[in-house]
């Protein structure tokens, strides 16, 4: 999920004129991302959801606001915000399908014209956002500071800036890691997942699970150049609780935590366990379709993608605890985003309220995890949904992963497109080119802290 801030600059020229005002209307629009728009003009929910929502009406309440989203979220925000007005008649809200490369926002934020008053952001940009476009960001603590300790700790914590101590977002997912395997392929190869512990044991049963299919089957796959996606590092990176900066604020991939997780995933690659993924999505979706690998060490979300691309391997799959380095749980969270409140917000007290119903109220579990967000609110993992059987894998899905969040705290900075980006030719020059690992991402680092100095 790559950023490309420097869509700004391309942009300045461009005058936008859509404007989020006020005003007293009661009707939902759903806006995908080309610009075409669905009024919803009967906004019906099930009455007994209708009833509990109508306990969560604030008084005085009112405003039209628009709402940026994408994906599944942006779903998920358009049938909460149902709710929210059949609770609030007075308030009237638009959800707009966006992408998450921010191709409309950032003019607008870049110009502070027609900024939505709720807008979602990924959590390795919201710290950049509020810095770049300072006073742009509505402070959300009254929000926030009251329900801390229900947040998953590394989710809020993204959403924090130190400089003047406001929290600038409200978490909406995060994406807890698991070991995904074959439980066919491991069974016939005589490999048992609960000895699994390390990394150094991912890459003993994949040797085994390699000798007992003559080659056909290895363990999972990546990009090798860093090219279409960079997961693999940063997640191995951010398992051992990695900082991309050093104390004094300077770029620092060149880290031991980063140097492990490169040298780790060269060791699976040395031992032919491992797939060249040159388009890292499409090419793993096809891989799994044809038996060429048998685990995923990915996020809760990418379940929702076997269904619909794997459907035939219904059954055949299950999780198993992330592999771990020496003197780590193996916990760990890719991925993630957040929502935030334009300080320009004709209707803030309404926009917040929308935020707080749509992601720290338990009645709405069902729509947000119905639409695959896993929620950094950890009450939600108490509601009915988490606990239900998931047909695919077999288990409680949302209750398995439930005990897998507590992954460590990870500081974006305020220009991470620039340390992902750099990140990204040094997975290149390490996979491909066969650098060493520690001088590829001294490199890097340098690299990195040129484009933030020229910022």
């Amino acid at each position: 999920m790559k950023k490309r801030i420097i869509a700004v600059l391309l942009s300045l020229a461009v005058t936008m004129s859509l404007v989020a005002g006020c005003g007293n209307k009661t009707d939902v629009k759903d806006s995908g991302a080309d610009t075409q728009t669905k009024t919803q003009e009967d906004t019906q929910t099930e009455e007994g959801n209708a009833g509990e929502s109508a306990e969560s009406s604030q008084d005085g309440l009112s405003g039209e606001m628009t709402v940026y989203a994408w994906t599944q979220m942006a779903t998920a925000l358009s049938q909460t915000a149902e709710r929210f007005m059949e609770a609030n008649p007075g308030v009237k809200i638009t959800v707009e399908q966006v992408d998450g490369s921010y191709t409309k926002l950032l003019p607008e934020l870049a110009s502070g014209q027609g900024v939505p008053d709720v807008f979602m952001v990924q959590n390795t940009d919201i710290k950049s956002f509020s810095n770049k476009y300072e006073g742009q960001l509505l402070p959300l603590n009254d929000l926030v500071e009251p329900e801390k300790d229900n947040f998953v700790a590394s989710a809020l914590s993204t959403c924090y800036n130190g400089k003047d101590g406001n929290y600038y977002g409200v978490p909406i997912d995060i994406g807890p890691c698991a070991l995904m395997y074959r439980t066919d392929i491991f069974e016939s190869a005589g490999v048992n997942v609960q000895d699994i512990i390390t990394w150094d044991d991912y890459i003993e049963a994949g040797k085994k699970i390699l000798e007992a299919t003559g080659g056909a089957t290895k363990m999972t796959g990546f990009n090798f150049n860093g090219a279409t996606s960079q997961d693999y590092m940063k997640m191995l990176f951010a398992q051992q609780g990695g900082s991309y900066y050093n104390a004094d604020g300077s770029v620092n991939l060149a880290s031991n935590e980063m140097i492990l997780a490169a040298e780790t995933l060269k060791k699976m690659i040395d031992a032919g366990i491992m797939m060249d993924f040159p388009d890292e999505w499409n090419d793993r979706i096809t891989a799994l379709n044809a038996d060429q690998i048998c685990t995923l060490p990915y996020p809760a979300w990418y379940g929702v993608v076997m269904k619909d691309s794997v459907a035939d391997q219904k059954g055949l799959w299950a999780y198993a605890p992330m592999p771990a380095f020496e003197g780590t749980n193996g916990y760990v969270c890719l991925g993630g985003s957040v929502l935030a409140v334009s300080a320009g917000s004709k209707c803030p007290e309404a926009a917040k309220e929308f935020v707080r119903f749509s992601l720290m109220d338990v009645r709405q579990a069902d729509i947000l995890y119905g639409q695959s967000q896993f929620e950094a609110y950890k009450p939600y993992y108490e509601a009915d949904c988490y606990k239900e059987v998931d047909e695919y894998f077999g288990v409680k899905v949302g209750e398995t992963f439930a005990q897998w969040t507590d992954s460590p705290e990870i500081d974006f900075g305020e220009y991470f497109t620039d340390v992902s980006s750099a990140l990204s030719t040094a997975i290149g020059e390490i996979f491909v080119n066969g650098k060493d690992a520690g001088r590829a991402l001294e490199e890097a680092s340098a690299a990195a802290q040129r484009a933030i100095d020229n910022n």
